[in-house]
């Protein structure tokens, strides 16, 4: 085990790091993705009975990208001087692709499954870092508790609008978008390279002396993928169990699933 070999210093600012890190996803599902899927919904006739959860629900989120900025901003003033992002990093073909596809939800339905999933993982680390005073930085504990009074009543507004825009699709449809779901998943946010890689660099930048040992680490890194014990610890049946419930009802989405818990 990598870690158990770092010094409590270096351990401590890979999390950091970590953390920083984390609240840069907050801020990209919360200001980008999530504001782009919903605003196409809002536009459709379908879901217009749930108008004012759905316009209640892009405000928060838009509170909550703001809460984490400034977060990020007070603890690495150094990195976020200029912009939200010093991890995180899309190329203009990705971005593209990424609001192509969450301004048609009528077509990728998909999106709505990957938000109800990250939505009750952030729930989940809300309420643990919720339950950490003494051992976290206060700022992290008092945005994460904020956090998770607003997200409560976030997966019934995915889960109705699920029942609209997914349930009535075809199978063909439906397997299409589970291919992308996915490819989307896997390739972007459960194995850690792109963006994870770039926190490792600035680590590295700050500990020149574990320079010699990069390549073992990395190599660490890229078998996380086929690491059960890791895979459990990011979507576990006991983080995200909503989810696995109501995937596990769907017979093209177990596969997905199945891989995940």
């Amino acid at each position: 085990d990598i870690y158990k070999t770092l010094s409590e210093q270096q351990r401590l600012r890979y999390n950091q790091l970590q953390g920083l890190y984390t609240n840069e996803q907050y801020i990209f599902f919360e200001s980008t993705l999530t504001q782009t899927l919903f605003g196409g919904i809002l536009n459709h006739k379908k879901s217009r009975h749930l108008h004012d959860q759905v316009v209640n629900y892009v405000k928060e989120e838009n509170n909550h990208w703001r809460w984490f900025d400034a977060l990020n901003k007070k603890c690495a003033p150094q990195f976020y001087q200029d912009t939200p992002f010093k991890f995180i990093e899309l190329s203009k073909s990705s971005q593209s692709l990424w609001d192509f596809l969450a301004r048609h939800v009528n077509w990728f339905p998909m999106f709505l499954w990957f938000i109800y999933l990250q939505e009750e993982r952030a729930m989940h680390n809300d309420l643990m870092i919720a339950g950490m005073e003494g051992i976290v930085e206060p700022h992290f504990v008092s945005v994460h508790k904020k956090h998770a009074q607003d997200e409560q009543s976030h997966g019934d507004v995915v889960s109705d609008l699920l029942g609209i825009y997914w349930h009535p699709k075809s199978i063909t449809l439906k397997k299409l978008n589970v291919k992308l779901l996915n490819w989307a998943f896997f390739e972007y946010f459960l194995v850690p390279k792109r963006s994870a890689v770039h926190v490792l660099d600035e680590w590295f930048k700050e500990f020149p002396m574990l320079a010699h040992r990069k390549q073992e680490i990395l190599n660490g890194f890229n078998g996380l993928r086929h690491n059960r014990d890791f895979v459990n610890a990011m979507y576990g049946e006991n983080i995200i169990p909503n989810t696995v419930k109501l995937m596990n009802k769907c017979a093209h989405l177990k596969p997905f699933i199945g891989e995940l818990c």
